[in-house]
C-alpha cells in the first residue's frame, strides 16, 4: 500500500512561535471562549491566549488552518497533553479520590 501525505494547502505556517505557561486563569478564559472546557475548540482557544505566532497573537478561528500535525508538536510542547480528561476530575474518579484521600489525611 503506498501512502502519500500532500500539505493542506490552506494551512497556517509559522517561522517562530513562542508561549508562555498557561494560568489557571487562562484555562478559565479558553473555556469562556469555546463554550466548554474540552475537546478540541477549547485546546485551540487555550493556545490561542499563550501563543504568539511569528510575533503576533491569533484568535482561535485563525488558529484551525494550523496544519494538524503543528498544532500537536504545539500543544504538546506547552503541556496541553497532560490536561486532564473531562471526567479525570469527576466525583467518581480515581484522581479525584486520591486527592481526596490525600486532604482528608491532613
Amino acid at each position: 500500500m503506498k501512502i502519500t501525505r500532500k500539505s493542506a494547502a490552506d494551512a497556517l505556517v509559522f517561522a517562530e512561535v513562542e508561549f508562555r505557561e498557561p494560568t489557571v486563569a487562562d484555562m478559565l478564559q479558553a473555556e469562556r471562549l469555546a463554550g466548554k472546557g474540552e475537546g478540541i475548540e477549547y485546546l485551540v482557544a487555550l493556545v490561542s491566549l499563550v501563543a504568539t505566532f511569528d510575533g503576533r497573537q491569533l484568535v482561535p478561528e485563525d488558529l484551525r488552518r494550523m496544519s494538524l500535525p503543528d498544532f500537536l508538536q504545539l500543544s504538546q510542547e506547552i503541556g496541553l497533553a497532560a490536561l486532564p480528561e473531562s471526567d479525570a476530575l469527576s466525583s467518581t474518579s480515581p484522581a479525584k479520590a486520591d486527592l481526596a484521600s490525600t486532604t482528608s489525611k491532613k
